[in-house]
């Protein structure tokens, strides 16, 4: 039991000291039941499975947990990495949907940035066909400017709104996937 519970506390990452003594309390009444029903610590162990790999579990939804709380991007970035290394399968699947979700995001921040930038371009181009003296090339610039630079701003805004709901949405997946894979393992 010690050792078990030793390669457990070990294993738990990316939670509080809190999180990790609740768990490793869990486990103890797990061995304790097992005890008493007449099993030895070694059928309670194996009747539990792989302490390593238990311990991913728990990190994975702790790490779930904390990216649905936060929905920021460290907390994602590990989120994508406890369910990586979680195991083939629900593990492998939310780690690739985190990064099919944050690869669109990161491109629709990237399109928001090339309005932007064109709206500026298009600013600086009023200035040169004004110098030019050509009135109408530039109030045709000056009208671009003014659709794609708010443009921009506006995509940056709800691009910010759907990855809070988004990243939210997945964390809220990804606990239910690890639930279903931790019922189906018991």
């Amino acid at each position: 039991m010690d050792e078990f519970l030793k390669t457990m506390m070990r294993s738990l990452k990316h939670m509080s000291a809190q999180e990790k003594q609740d768990i490793i309390d869990d486990y103890k009444e797990h061995f304790e039941a097992g005890l008493e029903a007449g099993k030895t610590e070694q059928e309670v162990a194996a009747a539990l499975g792989n302490p390593k790999q238990l311990a991913k579990m728990h990190t994975m939804q702790s790490t779930a947990a904390a990216a649905h709380e936060s929905k920021g991007f460290g907390d994602t970035m590990r989120m994508i990495g406890a369910a990586v290394s979680y195991k083939a399968g629900g593990g492998i699947l939310v780690g690739c949907l985190y990064l099919v979700c944050l690869t669109g995001l990161v491109s629709l921040y990237a399109v928001a940035a090339g309005l932007v930038l064109t709206g500026l371009g298009c600013i600086v181009l009023v200035a040169v066909e004004i110098g030019a003296a050509y009135i109408s090339y530039a109030v045709a610039a000056l009208f671009l400017a003014l659709i794609f630079a708010p443009g921009g701003l506006l995509m940056f805004k709800g691009n910010a709104r759907l990855w809070r709901i988004s990243l939210g949405r997945m964390a809220m997946i990804a606990r239910r996937i690890m639930r279903m894979e931790k019922a189906a393992a018991v």
